[in-house]
Formats: C-alpha cells, structure tokens, sequence
C-alpha cells in the first residue's frame, strides 16, 4: 500500500513516507504532535514545547508567563514583590508595603505622635499635641495646679496661686473676708468688728517723738505722743498702751506696756534698748467708754552707739572666791562701781543663757523727784538678762569686794515705776558679801514688763534702819558663809 516507501507497507497515521515514529513517547506520532520532543505536551500552548502550562497558585495564568507564580493574587511583582499585596488601605497613594502608617491617610510614618495621630502643634510652643497636656495654651504643657488656660502665677507673691487666690493682688489674704481685698481685717481694739466697720470715737494717737525713721536716739528717749481726742465730749483718756520691738510686725516685742499714768509721754526704763540698734514703736489710746483706737502709724528709730553707764569689765577680781578669774568664766562679769569705789560680780544661774549687758549706774544720774530717798552705798547695778523660757523665774548672785552694811536693805528703780522696795526678793548672805536676787520675766523685777525672754533690771543694796528689818541668822540646809547661807530680809 506504500510501494514508494521502503519503510512501511501501510499508511499508518501518519501515512506512506511519514514514519509513524513517537520520539517523546506520549504514544502521539510525531507527525501528529506538536511537541514531538515533549512528552508532556502534544500542542504548544502558552509556553511553547518543553514548558509547562503548570499553573501552580490557580490564578489562571501559567507559571510560564506568571511572574509570582506561587502569588494566586499577582501575576507580577508590582512595587511590594510576590506574595505581598501591593493594595492601599488608607488610598493615600503609597502601597500598605512601604507605608507605616497603612491605616493613617495622611501619615506614611508614624513620626513622634505614633500612627493615627498627628504630629501637629496647634499652639506654636514647641511641644506636639501628643505630648502637650495643654495643646491649646502655648504657655503650658502640664495643667499644673490651675489647669490649662490659666497661668499658675502669683502675683502678690503668698504662696496662694491666682487661680486659687480670692485676692490675687493682695499679699496678706486670700479671701475678701469682711473688709473685701486690700484691707486687712484687724481689730485693733478687740472689739470683735473689724477696723473697717468699726466706726471710732477717738482718733489714733499721732507719734511725736522720736521722729519717724530718727538715728542717734537716746537709750532711754522720753516716747510722746499727741493729746488724745474723741469725737464724744464725755469720753476721756485712761490708758495707753506702748509697744517696742526690733520687729515690724511687733513679734517679740521688746516692751509691751499699758500704762494709767504716762498716757502721752513715757521714759524707756534703762537697759530695755540695745546701742546701734533699729526699733519699731507704736501706740495705741484706750478711753472711759471702753473704745480702742486704731495702733498709731508705725515709726522706726535708730538708737546711739555710745553707752553712758559703760565701765571696762574687771580683769583681776576673783569676787566669787572660787580660785578662777571671774573674766575667765562663762558665767560672770565683773566691773568697778561708779559709786562707793568697790567692785560687783553678777553671776547668773540656771535657765539663763546669757547677761547680755552689765553697767554700774550712779544714783546721781537720778534727777527730782525720783533721786532716791536713802543712801546708796555702791550706787545701782543694771543688767539685760536673755533667759531660756517666756515668763520664767530665774536668779542671779551680785558678790560684793565690800561687804554690805549691817542694815542694808534693797531697792529697784526703773523710770516708770520709780523706786521699789525689793528686798522681798532678795537673800543677802550672813557674810554680807553677796546677794541673791530673783526675778520673774515680764513679772516682778522685769522692768519691760513683758513676757519676751528678756529681763531688765536695775538695782542696789540701801543703808537702812535696823529697826526696818527682820534678819533670821540662818536657813535650812545652808553651809555656814556659803550660798546657802543667807539672811533672808523680808518686808514687815
């Protein structure tokens, strides 16, 4: 049936002169198969003989021609490669691959704020809203203690923010209270209605003397004030009080007197004032209708550097015979006597910190009718005593070179009290050579008067009438000429 072809004697498939050979075995002749070398394929397809259609990711396009082939969503890398999506969330134009902020339209990144949240500073102060407790105030990044909006300053300086102050120009309230901002609520006179409501009958005392702000002031200045005045015809003066401090504020005054007797004018008792030193003084009328007028203004003065009563301390005397020089104790001073040409030593004793001041002062100092009535014999010792306790009782001893007279009695002298009998707190031993003296601050001896710390006194030994005195010849317990010792004279 083939007599032109030697080898076949039939057609086959393929017919005469065509072998019907199958070189890549897939049992399709070659003639007839299109890949006759492949023998997974018979047509060509998509990807051309020795190639596989294989589809592998099933996105319907073979691996051949698909450029992620295991990416069922991509046939090509696009911008984020096989296998990651290259679609964008936020459709702000940049793949969700390279963009960090994939859920954020206007961030690719998420800067300081994060993700989300804009860095934005709406108040221009440096500080990003994110991080700015007070986004809308460009003063503040923290609320503080008055909350955002609201500077936390203090005008008047308190400690009382505005925000929280009532009177935030006043420095010494915080509340309007009664009188209302700027106007202090005090009650000079106690009345219980302060001195803005309080409608006074007599007018505060206007100062005299010393001069406001006045230097080179005397240690004991005569204080004067004006004559008192009351708008009530039948009112009239009964007492004055006098207030002396090294304080503006008067705290721990240094006198504190009220007085029925120096109404508009009083001495300052010696010793009560320190040399070089600013004091503040006020003063205040109480009248017979039981009206307080309103303090005085205040008025400051300087007193003089120069101490009349000032006598160099003694360096020798060993007064307290306890084999020291008194000058090399911590608890002593000496010095000679302006009078009766002796010597005194005052050494103070428990709860006493310190004698801030010693002078010898002679009686003839004393002019009118204040000079003294008997003889005093060594003239007056004044001290400044700085105790440890507010209106504690405490002693000193004064030992004498010369012993007392048998009839000596004891007399204080202040400029406002005049002479005082003081032996009742005195204990003058049985040799005579010294005495014990006692004192209470603000109390008996004290000649400032007030509870301060401080006591102030002047005094000496008088010669005295025998028949004026009691002398017992010995106390309980006493070591005979020693300190405990004494005769204890007592007024009758």
């Amino acid at each position: 049936m083939c007599p032109s072809d030697p080898e076949k004697m039939e057609p086959g498939i393929c017919g005469c002169g065509v072998p019907d050979t199958d070189r890549d075995g897939d049992n399709l002749p070659d003639c007839k198969d299109a890949c006759p070398d492949d023998p997974g394929k018979t047509e060509q397809g998509v990807c051309g003989c020795g190639v596989s259609e294989i589809d592998t990711d099933k996105d319907g396009m073979p691996d051949c021609k698909d450029q992620c082939p295991g990416d069922p969503a991509k046939t090509e890398p696009g911008v984020c490669g096989c296998g990651v999506s290259d679609k964008d969330e936020n459709l702000d134009g940049i793949p969700d691959c390279e963009d960090q902020c994939p859920d954020d339209p206007d961030k690719m990144s998420p800067g300081i704020c994060g993700c989300g949240v804009p860095d934005a500073d709406k108040d221009k102060d440096g500080i990003l809203d994110c991080k700015d407790e007070c986004p809308d105030d460009p003063n503040k990044s923290q609320p503080g203690a008055c909350g955002c909006g609201t500077p936390d300053t203090d005008k008047d300086g308190d400690g009382i923010l505005d925000c929280k102050d009532e009177c935030p120009d006043d420095p010494n309230k915080s509340q309007p209270e009664v009188c209302g901002c700027g106007i202090a609520d005090t009650d000079s006179d106690q009345d219980g209605i302060p001195d803005c409501n309080d409608m006074k009958t007599i007018e505060s005392p206007v100062l005299i003397f010393p001069e406001n702000n006045q230097t080179d002031t005397d240690l004991t200045p005569i204080l004067k004030t004006n004559p008192f005045s009351s708008t009530d015809p039948l009112d009239f003066h009964v007492k004055t009080q006098w207030q002396i401090s090294m304080n503006p504020d008067f705290s721990s005054p240094v006198m504190d007197l009220t007085h029925t007797q120096y109404l508009t004018s009083l001495k300052v008792p010696a010793l009560v004032l320190k040399a070089d030193t600013e004091y503040f003084l006020r003063v205040r009328f109480f009248s017979g209708a039981d009206e307080i007028s309103i303090w005085s203004d205040t008025y400051s003065f300087t007193t003089s550097s120069s101490i009349i009563n000032s006598r160099e301390p003694d360096l020798l005397s060993d007064l307290d015979k306890d084999g020291m020089l008194d000058n090399e104790q911590p608890d002593i001073k000496s010095l000679e006597t302006k009078e009766g040409s002796s010597k005194i030593g005052v050494k103070w004793q428990e709860n006493i910190s310190d004698m801030e001041e010693l002078q010898s002062m002679s009686t003839y100092q004393i002019s009118g009718s204040d000079r003294p009535v008997y003889y005093m014999p060594y003239g007056l010792a004044g001290f400044r005593l700085k105790i440890d306790k507010p209106g504690s009782t405490v002693n000193v001893i004064i030992y004498f070179s010369k012993s007392l007279p048998e009839n000596a009695g004891w007399e204080q002298y202040d400029s406002i009290r005049g002479w005082q009998d003081y032996m009742e707190n005195v204990k003058i031993s049985s040799s005579r050579s010294f005495a014990e003296l006692e004192f209470t601050d603000g109390g008996y001896g004290d000649a400032d008067g007030t509870e301060n710390s401080v006591i102030v006194h002047v005094s000496g030994p008088s010669n005295l009438s025998l028949d004026q005195r009691d002398f017992p010849t010995e106390l309980p317990g006493g070591d005979p000429g020693g300190i405990g010792c004494f005769i204890n004279m007592l007024k009758q």
